[in-house]
Parts: C-alpha cells; sequence; structure tokens
C-alpha cells in the first residue's frame, strides 16, 4: 500500500467526519468555536485512532494551542445583548471578540497607578452608551483588585449607614448634592461613601460620583482642578464658619 495515499485517505476521513460533526451539532451559519473544534478533534482520534500513528501528539498540540490561546470567559446574557442592541456603535460583534483584543492592550489603574491588562479592567455599567466614540466597551478607571477593594468598603458603608437609618436606596425626589439636578434616566442619583472612612457622605448622581472619583476622590485631586480652573477665570474664594467654600 502507498503510504502517501493512505495517509491522504485518513486524513480525509478525518476532516470528512469533522465536517459531519459541525452539520450535526452546530446551528446552520453559525461558525465553530474553538471548544467545538477541540471537542471534535477528540472525538476524531477516538473514531480513528487506528488511522492516527500517535494521538498523543495531537493532543500535545491542542492543549499547547488553548494554553497559547488562554481561556475565554463566559459572559452573562445581560453583557450579550449590549452588543446586540448597540450592534451599531461596537466595533466588535461579541464580548468574546473584544476580549481577544484586549489581551494586546494595556491601561493605567486611577487608584493604584499600576499599568496592567485591559482585560483586569471591569466593563463599566452605567449610563446608556456601552461604547466609547471608537466602539470600544466603555471600562471601569480602576482595575479588577482595586473594585474588589472598593465593592469590599462600600459594603461596610452601606452596613454602617443601615444601623444610622439610613437607606442605600436614595428616598423619591432626592436631588444629587453635587449639582442638584434630580434622578433621570442615564444618570441616577446613587448612595456616596467616603473610600477612606467607609462612611455614607451623600446622595449625588452618577455623573458626579464618577467625577469625583476620578479626580481621586479626595479634596487634594479636587483642588488642583479647582486651581487650574481659577489661573483662566480668576475668582475670590471664602471659607464660611462651616468649613464650605463659596465664590464672591
Amino acid at each position: 500500500m502507498n503510504l502517501e495515499n493512505s495517509k491522504s485517505e485518513n486524513v480525509l476521513k478525518i476532516s470528512t467526519h469533522m465536517f459531519n460533526l459541525f452539520e450535526k451539532n452546530l446551528e446552520p451559519k453559525i461558525e465553530p468555536t474553538y471548544k467545538d473544534i477541540k471537542e471534535s478533534v477528540k472525538l476524531v482520534i477516538k473514531e480513528y485512532k487506528n488511522y492516527i500513528k500517535n494521538p498523543t501528539d495531537l493532543y500535545l498540540i491542542i492543549n499547547k494551542e488553548e494554553k497559547e490561546r488562554e481561556f475565554i470567559p463566559s459572559f452573562t446574557q445581560n453583557e450579550i445583548n449590549i452588543y446586540i442592541k448597540q450592534k451599531d456603535k461596537c466595533k466588535f460583534q461579541n464580548p468574546e471578540e473584544e476580549y481577544l483584543y484586549a489581551k494586546t492592550q494595556y491601561k493605567m489603574c486611577t487608584k493604584c497607578n499600576v499599568r496592567k491588562n485591559l482585560t483586569e479592567f471591569k466593563f463599566n455599567t452605567s449610563g446608556t452608551d456601552g461604547f466609547n466614540k471608537d466602539g470600544y466597551r466603555l471600562r471601569r478607571s480602576e482595575c479588577g483588585e482595586c473594585t474588589k477593594k472598593s465593592d469590599k468598603g462600600k459594603n461596610e458603608a452601606i452596613k454602617k449607614a443601615k444601623e444610622l437609618g439610613i437607606s442605600f436606596k436614595p428616598p423619591e425626589g432626592t436631588l444629587c448634592e453635587i449639582c442638584n439636578r434630580p434622578s433621570m434616566k442615564g444618570n441616577v442619583i446613587i448612595f456616596d461613601h467616603c473610600h477612606k472612612t467607609n462612611k455614607f457622605r451623600g446622595y449625588c448622581c452618577n455623573s458626579c460620583n464618577r467625577s469625583i472619583g476620578i479626580l481621586g476622590d479626595d479634596i487634594d485631586g479636587l483642588l488642583k482642578a479647582f486651581n487650574y480652573i481659577l489661573k483662566f477665570s480668576p475668582k475670590k474664594i471664602i471659607q464660611n464658619k462651616e468649613g464650605l467654600l463659596s465664590v464672591v
């Protein structure tokens, strides 16, 4: 028997079998995922083990490729729906595609000031738009590790506030304590707390809350922005007995 013809025949059988698996197990017009291909190859090895000289070699190749590619996390249906509903705005068709892109990108965390891979920054779930002007998914300014620490502090703040009879949910009709605007679609009033003491500070809109967070969530950061504006628009500032500032 000609060895090359035998090899070609086996490859043809394997290829045909994999094609049949895709046709049988997948919905029409849906491309097979890496997992589908991997499972199909395993089935091929099992069924055609007599045709494959060394199945272990093929397993090693699959595992090596999987390690290099790395695991793509699963995404919630809500996250998938954002890509579907805003398909005209997003650069990628689904979160899986964007995850592979994000693996090649880096970003500086605004909390720990460490440059980290973009996948370590969670998606920003606030607001009506899920994507920026370039079509990339909006992400939090702080990394996932800092977000966990922040969430832990937030939960402690909620617990402390509850003990004082303060509700996490703002009372109906509550205005933002910074801009004095009411809650509205895409910019709701939320519970705000001090990230150092984990004490309730008040209720403010999401936009104002994010703004002070980006500026460091402290007086030093706000003063830097304040003084920057004063250079181009000089004003006289006074401080009253309660320590509050006002422009005269």
